[in-house]
């Protein structure tokens, strides 16, 4: 075999006796039998000696994730049995965001007997200890296997996480072959299940009990935890002859900086022990992430593609440096060339006010305690904050270093829902007029994100503008401050203090241009064009945060570490 391109699925098929499959659980989770393979040979175990079977420090990792009842059934008036199964958010964001909504949501969904749902939603009322839920769902859209569904509930005041509780079913594996037991609502779970999000179980990690945990701990076996939420996908046959033509789905990963750390404190001295392939598939991946912050590569949603590790020449970095480098700087950290390109020089806030304006929205978001459908993560924004904090040392910002100083970098770079926007406008809108600066800042920020609609994507509107909504956020802008804020109307936007106070910013623009060029080089992986631009930039401002950072990154790609 020459690729894995080239793997028949022919020479993997096999015969699996039905008999062979246990449709329910031993009665005790740590009775299972443990198969281990070791120097060439192979014992029969049980799952509770796996604390002796495994080498004192090494580090367990396991999967987190928690299985939702994803599985829903309705009933029609003729008898017909629908069967809808949640697959993911119709707006492609985290599931977490998705299961927070209320009264009503959207997802993509397979849909068994789909050819009796005909036309109308379907409606149930679904009874349960803790109190009933009537449930609708409408089918929107067809997209070959799958189907874009909208639900909605009674009492609306529920999460959708609620109502999946209360409504759905555990989805057992469709091998199994039988309807879901009381039983399972606990014995599809991980014993250290917590972050609800898949739509199977992790089974590797179905084994575990208190005990066999306490006694890995005796051992001086550790523990980090990360989070993969399986997809629907897990459940899909391959169909296609040959692996070139299958394609795989994707699955939405989280892993906290402990966890990198733990792993980085482990590489090369103490044995890594992934629990089942969904924990080995995060780590592979997190490799690859580390891989392209090395190399200056990445998005505003750092991926894997199917074929990106078999297709690359040379040696890459080893786990430790990959690691390592992701621990130093976080990650996901990097925007799309085609983003840096716009965002590196072309902000036009005129005056304080439209400054609040921006802090205060964001603001707004944090306080209204938004869920983020996309987390922010650029370098960009980390630059602008700390820029803004620089040039606020020496003037008189007191209201708006008081605006922003509870804002992230990340946040900035944020995406929201519709209306998670417009109620961060009017909070954010409240809170420049409090600071001391007209509300009609709001306005002509607007204004300003209006007139740049056709071009390209500044900082600005990366940060703000995340739905194509400016027009209207205007004109509620403008209302508020004809009426509700008029009296503000008349304080100074204070333009002059603006632009000397941001003086020192406009001074590092070939910097910041000199960056611009060297992240599009390094896209390109033109290093020595990419090093000699970051060279520039470091000849102008040499103590600058992210040029030196950019620099690292591009030795880092080049294999000299050390200076790096």
């Amino acid at each position: 075999m020459s690729s894995p391109r080239d793997l028949r699925i022919a020479d993997h098929t096999y015969v699996l006796p039905p008999e062979r499959i246990a449709l329910r659980p031993l009665a005790e989770r740590d009775a299972s039998r443990l198969l281990v393979y070791r120097d060439g040979s192979i014992s029969d175990r049980v799952f509770r000696e796996l604390p002796e079977v495994l080498p004192e420090g090494a580090l367990l990792v396991v999967n987190d994730t928690r299985v939702v009842n994803a599985r829903l059934r309705f009933v029609k008036d003729t008898g017909a049995r629908i069967e809808v199964f949640c697959l993911e958010p119709a707006d492609g964001g985290p599931v977490e965001e998705a299961f927070r909504q209320r009264g009503s949501s959207r997802w993509w969904c397979t849909v068994g007997n789909v050819k009796r749902w005909k036309d109308g939603p379907l409606g149930q009322r679904f009874p349960h200890p803790d109190g009933d839920v009537q449930l609708f769902a409408t089918l929107v859209e067809r997209r070959g296997l799958e189907n874009l569904v909208e639900f909605s509930w009674e009492p609306a005041e529920l999460s959708l996480a609620e109502v999946l509780h209360r409504a759905g079913v555990v989805p057992l594996p469709p091998y199994l072959h039988r309807d879901a037991e009381p039983a399972d609502e606990a014995r599809y779970q991980t014993v250290y299940a917590r972050e609800e999000g898949s739509v199977a179980a992790p089974t590797a990690g179905l084994h575990f009990t208190p005990q066999v945990l306490e006694a890995l701990d005796e051992r001086g076996i550790s523990r980090t935890h990360l989070t993969l939420h399986v997809g629907a996908g897990t459940f899909r046959p391959v169909q296609a002859e040959v692996m070139a033509d299958h394609e795989m789905h994707r699955e939405r990963i989280v892993v906290s900086r402990q966890a990198i750390a733990d792993l980085v404190d482990a590489v090369g001295t103490h044995p890594v022990v992934a629990v089942g392939t969904t924990s080995l598939r995060t780590l592979e991946s997190l490799y690859w992430h580390g891989v392209a912050l090395l190399e200056g590569r990445g998005g505003n949603d750092l991926s894997v593609e199917q074929w990106e590790p078999y297709d690359r020449t040379g040696d890459p970095p080893s786990a430790k440096e990959a690691l390592e480098f992701s621990r130093q700087v976080g990650f996901p950290v990097i925007v799309k060339p085609r983003d840096a390109a716009g965002a590196a020089g072309t902000w036009r806030a005129d005056d304080e006010a439209q400054l609040a304006a921006l802090l205060g929205h964001e603001l707004g978001h944090v306080n209204a305690r938004h869920a983020a459908q996309r987390q922010g993560q650029s370098m960009l924004a980390q630059a602008a904050i700390v820029g803004l904090n620089v040039a606020a040392q020496d003037s008189n910002w007191g209201g708006l270093v008081g605006i922003g100083s509870q804002i992230g970098a990340s946040a900035l770079l944020a995406s929201y829902s519709r209306e998670h926007e417009r109620e961060a406008d009017a909070l954010g809108q409240e809170y420049l007029v409090k600071a001391g600066c007209p509300a009609t800042g709001m306005v002509r920020l607007h204004q300003l994100l209006v007139s740049e609609e056709k071009s390209a994507p500044s900082l600005l509107q990366t940060m703000f503008s995340t739905h194509p909504m400016s027009r209207e956020r205007m004109q509620a802008a403008q209302a508020a401050a004809d009426s509700r804020y008029r009296i503000s109307n008349s304080l100074d936007a204070r333009r002059e203090r603006f632009m000397d106070s941001t003086a020192s910013l406009r001074r590092i623009r070939p910097t910041i241009d000199a960056c611009k060029n060297g992240e599009t080089a390094m896209a390109a992986r033109q290093y020595a064009k990419a090093q000699t631009e970051f060279q520039t930039a470091l000849a102008k401002t040499p103590r600058d945060y992210a040029s030196n950072l950019r620099m690292a990154q591009c030795l880092q790609a080049q294999g000299q570490t050390a200076k790096a």
